[in-house]
């Protein structure tokens, strides 16, 4: 289920506890957008508490068509025959380090 822009109150919490330090409202969020909220100032002092709003990304709703194709599927043979040639040889070290102790 989707939503469209939404305004909501932003609250700032002293950490650790339920206190509200800061209430913003009227803070308009956009579907699809991911927002970071910065808290700058002091809760009990100079400079005065503030919350900074910013848009880290704007996204459309909808999903890709296709997915990249990433080119993982090509290499399958490869990578099992380095292993297999990493095996084959990781065996025949042994054997021989076997050998010598006997």
């Amino acid at each position: 289920m989707g939503f469209g822009s939404v305004v909501v109150v932003v609250e700032v919490r002293l950490a650790g506890t339920t206190t509200v330090a800061l209430a913003v409202p009227g803070v308009r969020l956009d579907a699809g957008n991911v927002y970071t909220v910065f808290a700058m100032g002091l809760a009990s002092g100079q400079p005065s508490l503030m919350a900074v709003p910013s848009l880290d990304a704007a996204h459309a709703m909808s999903a890709p068509a296709m997915l990249p194709k990433t080119g993982a599927a090509d290499n399958v043979p490869l990578l099992l025959a380095v292993v297999g040639a990493l095996m084959v040889a990781a065996g025949i070290a042994r054997q021989r380090a076997v050998a010598v102790r006997a």
